[in-house]
């Protein structure tokens, strides 16, 4: 709701996507806003033997959760897999293919999502490969489990700075 309230008066325009609506396939069709938000549940894998063998790319075992995740887990267990192009696991390899170009700021507002594998020429793999790939020019993400109560707080403060300044960064 913040967000919401604020956007007209920080010139930003900007289209909100809450509980069953905020879908893969509305993420995907995203064309290079000023900001993205995205408040949801963020994971990375350790590398696991899965249905189909060995995950081993760290930008498939990291992703974020949308509308839908909950199903597909539940199809996973069952041996059946949906459609991956709205599955509601948006993994760091999807990520890198969404149209980002001139994004001057994502806020991931979700657990672990700066989390990610350190490859030797590479540099750490995971969602901030991905946001980076898809031309976001500054990112904001945990290593950690955040929490409600200190988390909006500190998300309503830093987006007040960083607007305002300008400098998402030095905002945070």
């Amino acid at each position: 709701d913040f967000l919401k309230e604020k956007a007209g008066g920080w010139k930003l325009s900007g289209e909100f996507y809450v509980g069953s609506q905020a879908e893969e396939k509305q993420l995907s069709a995203v064309r290079s806003p000023r900001v993205l938000h995205l408040a949801t549940h963020g994971f990375f894998l350790p590398e696991s033997r899965g249905q189909k063998g060995l995950v081993k790319n760290p930008m498939h075992r990291s992703g974020l959760a949308l509308a839908g995740a909950q199903k597909t887990l539940e199809m996973w267990g069952k041996g059946k897999a949906p459609p991956a192009s709205n599955d509601g696991i948006l993994t760091a390899a999807e990520v890198g293919m969404l149209d980002l170009k001139g994004t001057w700021l994502v806020v991931l507002s979700a657990c672990e999502t700066g989390r990610g594998e350190a490859r030797s020429g590479e540099g750490v793999m995971g969602l901030r490969r991905g946001f980076i790939q898809a031309g976001a020019q500054n990112l904001l993400m945990t290593l950690w489990s955040v929490s409600d109560k200190y988390t909006i707080p500190l998300i309503k403060d830093f987006y007040e700075r960083a607007i305002a300044s300008e400098d998402a960064p030095t905002a945070l």
